[in-house]
């Protein structure tokens, strides 16, 4: 027996309903239907839980950030001793080191003559936002959904990027990894961002571009979206989110 999921009232073969929902609300817009045929030829439908929260990566969704490469290429630094310095930043993060100090040993490190501070500010001004993304956080919270971040990023670098963007204002809430001393791909990361936020990780879209850190929101629990681009963004939301109109 196969039943249309368009009426709100559904039916078993006996003549009991099965499920009642209202079409306009946004929760419904998410119903994962897991059905199966029992003996008696009677369909029983799982209702999963519905997605209310979108979270998002800031470095790489929202921003894209091109320091590193603007760094190497000025100052003619090998690509592995830049990933080794790049380790010793990411430890920064989830820490409140005054930034000059990792400026200090970067321009020493490489012998740079430039002033530490005009080699931060190129690093710092080497990122910019997505416009086209944050149309679609833009549309998610019109559209009823709750839209969190959760960064790796060093308070100096947070600080620079809300004053000149005012990124913070498009998201209902977020969490920092200077705020808790967790660092993705550490799972501790995600699940203070839930407790902070109150949901549960059944109840989520997380949004990354790196493989490694979608992965603990995937054991959690989180549907998850690999980003790439800004079409494959919306291709997918739409397909974890069929009511949604972007």
């Amino acid at each position: 027996m196969k039943i249309d999921w368009q009426d709100p009232h559904e039916y078993n073969s006996s003549g009991v309903e099965l499920l009642k929902y209202d079409n306009n609300t946004p929760e419904c817009q998410l119903l994962i239907i897991n059905d199966f045929e029992q003996d008696n030829g009677i369909i029983i439908k799982d209702l999963y839980h519905m997605i209310k929260t979108i979270i998002f990566d800031l470095e790489g969704v929202f921003f894209i950030h091109k320091g590193f490469e603007k760094l190497r290429s000025k100052y003619d630094i090998n690509e592995k001793e830049l990933k080794s310095i790049l380790k010793e930043y990411n430890k920064c993060a989830i820490s409140k080191e005054k930034s000059e100090d990792f400026w200090k040993r970067f321009c020493e490190r490489f012998d740079i003559k430039d002033s530490c501070k005009d080699v931060r500010k190129l690093f710092v001004s080497s990122s910019y936002p997505l416009n086209k993304n944050i149309n679609i956080i833009k549309i998610l919270r019109e559209s009823g959904y709750k839209v969190l971040f959760l960064s790796n990023t060093h308070i100096d670098i947070t600080l620079e990027h809300n004053k000149k963007y005012k990124f913070r204002s498009h998201f209902d809430d977020g969490l920092f990894s200077h705020e808790c001393k967790f660092f993705k791909p550490d799972i501790r990361f995600y699940e203070e961002l839930l407790t902070k936020a109150n949901t549960s990780p059944r109840e989520c879209i997380y949004i990354d571009d790196r493989k490694d850190n979608i992965k603990p929101a995937s054991e959690l629990g989180m549907k998850t979206i690999l980003f790439k681009n800004h079409e494959q963004l919306i291709k997918d939301l739409k397909g974890l989110c069929p009511h949604l109109r972007i």
